[in-house]
């Protein structure tokens, strides 16, 4: 009975069988393994890989393999994030959260471009009656993706009523002037062999403003993406020390330790520094030379003389 069916003529019993059996087994594991999405995934790889094989044999059109291939791509970096993932500072459960947030970025791409195509195939074969009622889901599908991202630019923008260009210190000259003629300076008179300590800070902050905005190397910007990276809290947490230290000691002789050990060439203060370390920082005009120095702004750069 079984041997009139078409799918057994075209493939055979025994390997329908076999990938049963392989489907069931691969199954069982991603149970045991807390992995189905895994499963699902290899499931999805060898049917793609499948079909590439049997399309490159049936001599069709280049492009049909090509986003095959670009679809396969995609399983396998999706697979390749339910194995491994790169060592940072977080912890189970979030040990994977990076990998997957870097690698995915470039999945959704292959898996767009793709859709894309697979859209246009199947609408260029189905019947006018059945591809009108295909074409209005797809926009409404459309529709219903593009409001996240138009709502969002219209909040971010103020409803597109600020600035649109390139200029990526816009909002420094905007919110924070003194740092923007600040860094437009360094950028101009500072050249290779320049170390810049500034005031370290938090994720997602205005702080490491001025190493961004210069490729100044700084001793320490962000210091919870440098503990995640370099996963290392103790090398971090000595060097804000070290940075704080060196803002807010009485002791010459430690700081100038401290300035030659990270090879600082200058120092900055700034909005920032003067609202973490106060009047603190008024030591530097007694010690260093000013090179640069806005008033109006309370900003200055002091050059580091031993």
């Amino acid at each position: 009975m079984y041997y009139n069916i078409p799918l057994t003529q075209q493939i055979g019993v025994g390997k329908i069988t076999l990938g049963a059996a392989s489907l069931a087994i691969l199954l069982a594991l991603s149970y045991f393994l807390e992995a189905q999405l895994l499963f699902l995934l290899i499931v999805m790889l060898a049917i793609w890989i499948w079909y590439l094989v049997r399309a490159r044999e049936s001599g069709l059109s280049e492009d049909t393999p090509f986003v095959m291939i670009l679809v396969v791509a995609g399983l396998l970096v999706s697979i390749f994030c339910e194995l491994f993932y790169f060592k940072d500072a977080f912890e189970p459960p979030f040990q994977r959260f990076n990998t997957v947030f870097k690698l995915y970025n470039q999945v959704w791409i292959l898996f767009a471009v793709s859709a894309s195509f697979a859209v246009y195939q199947i609408t260029t074969k189905l019947r006018s009656a059945i591809r009108s009622v295909w074409l209005v889901a797809v926009a409404i599908f459309l529709i219903s993706i593009i409001i996240f991202p138009i709502t969002t630019a219209i909040v971010l923008t103020d409803g597109f009523t600020g600035y649109s260009g390139l200029d990526g210190m816009k909002y420094l000259e905007k919110g924070h002037p003194g740092d923007y003629h600040a860094i437009r300076w360094m950028r101009v008179n500072l050249h290779e062999n320049t170390i810049v300590l500034e005031r370290w800070g938090e994720s997602y902050t205005l702080t490491g403003r001025v190493s961004a905005n210069t490729g100044i190397p700084t001793p320490l910007g962000w210091a919870g993406h440098e503990i995640i990276w370099r996963s290392n809290q103790t090398q971090v947490n000595q060097r804000l020390l070290d940075v704080d230290t060196i803002y807010t000691t009485r002791d010459h002789a430690k700081m100038h330790g401290l300035l030659r050990r990270y090879g600082i060439t200058h120092i900055y203060v700034g909005e920032l520094e003067r609202e973490k370390y106060a009047d603190q920082v008024l030591k530097f005009d007694d010690i260093f030379d000013v090179v640069y120095e806005d008033k109006r702004n309370s900003t200055a750069i002091y050059q580091v003389i031993e």
